[in-house]
Parts: structure tokens; sequence; C-alpha cells
């Protein structure tokens, strides 16, 4: 009788121990998401301005590399160029290309709208 306490307490302690956790098969273990923006450097710009780069990363917008480059040069941006650099690519503005669709469908409506309909013909609505 004494064995088969023994054996589930073993056959628990083996589960315990050889079990996996569930989503941590292999490392590292990071508490929080890392991620990094696409075209840009991390938020907020005015410390970028100010020098702190980060890691310059090739698919950055142009503006930003010249500025990161600047830094790695040793030939920091002035007061008057860090508030010009805040003012036309500030946090809080949209510096992001036009999409393919949305210009796409730009240049289809212009083309459309360059031809007259055929009497009788429905008008499309958009």
């Amino acid at each position: 009788m004494s064995r088969f306490p023994r054996a589930i307490i073993l056959c628990v302690l083996a589960a315990l121990l050889f079990h996996p956790r569930l989503g941590e098969t292999c490392g590292p273990f990071f508490s929080e998401a890392i991620l990094a923006r696409a075209h840009g450097p991390d938020r907020p710009i005015a410390d970028f301005a100010r020098g702190k780069i980060g890691v310059v990363l090739p698919d950055w917008y142009e503006a930003y590399r010249v500025v990161a480059y600047r830094y790695l040069e040793s030939k920091p941006l002035s007061a008057a160029e860090q508030q010009s650099l805040l003012d036309h690519y500030d946090a809080e503005r949209c510096i992001e290309p036009p999409s393919p669709v949305e210009q796409t469908a730009a240049e289809w409506t212009a083309a459309r709208n360059q031809y007259t309909q055929r009497p009788g013909q429905n008008d499309l609505q958009e």
C-alpha cells in the first residue's frame, strides 16, 4: 500500500519538473515586447534632435539618417537646426509616404473624370 502514494508523488513531481512551460520553449525571455519604428527614431523626436540617436536603421527616412550621421561625425545640430527638425518632423506629425493604393486610386479617378458619360448612362456613385 505504501508504494501507491509514493508512485503518485513521484509521477506528479516528474510531471512538474519535466513539463515545459507554454510559450517559453526557447529564450531569451523578455518581460515586454521590444519594437522598433520602421521609418524613424524612437519617440520623442526632441531627444533624437538633441543627439540621443539610438540604433540607426537603413530603412529610416533620409531626413532622420542625415541628422543621425551628423551626430555620428561629431557635428551636432545647432539649437535652430534642432527646432527646425522638430517643426517639420514632430512626433504628432505623420511623414509617412502616401500609400500606393491611395495614389493609384487618385490617378484613376483623375483619368476617369477626363471623359464624359454617354447619354442615358447611369451615374456611378463613389
